[in-house]
């Protein structure tokens, strides 16, 4: 049986910032609500182009969770950006997307919609948490 978001105990007092990338905005609101009820700092975008300008806007983003399938500017196309910007960026996939493999250099993590608010939760910290 899963645990529910509110049972989970965090190793430490979260206090990293996630930036929510999708264009969905009902999977992003349930994101931040889950993310933000943990202690996080959470910003949003709408799609890619929005995430790279808000990439570059912020000192300290700990954490980006990318959709694969956006407009503007898709997950691949945004990763490759933020790369640029900064090489050791942490991200976490989403995607609805069942086949197929991404075919991106660096280290990320990928989480299959629909999910669970508890394996957010866990995705989530296992990234924060790896080394860089």
């Amino acid at each position: 049986m899963e645990d529910s978001p509110r049972q989970i105990q965090l190793s430490r007092q979260s206090s990293e910032t996630i930036l929510i990338v999708d264009d969905e905005e009902q999977i992003r609101s349930l994101m931040e609500d889950t993310l933000d009820m943990f202690g996080y700092r959470v910003i949003t975008a709408k799609d890619g182009r929005e995430a790279v300008e808000l990439y570059q806007q912020h000192n300290q983003i700990d954490l980006v969770i990318l959709d694969i399938i956006m407009p503007v500017l898709d997950g691949v196309q945004t990763y490759r950006a933020m790369m640029k910007m900064n090489p050791k960026a942490k991200i976490i996939f989403i995607t609805g997307y069942a086949g197929g493999k991404l075919d991106l250099s660096g280290r990320f993590y990928l989480l299959s919609k629909p999910f669970l608010p508890t394996e957010l939760l866990k995705v989530v910290r296992k990234a924060l948490d790896a080394p860089l």
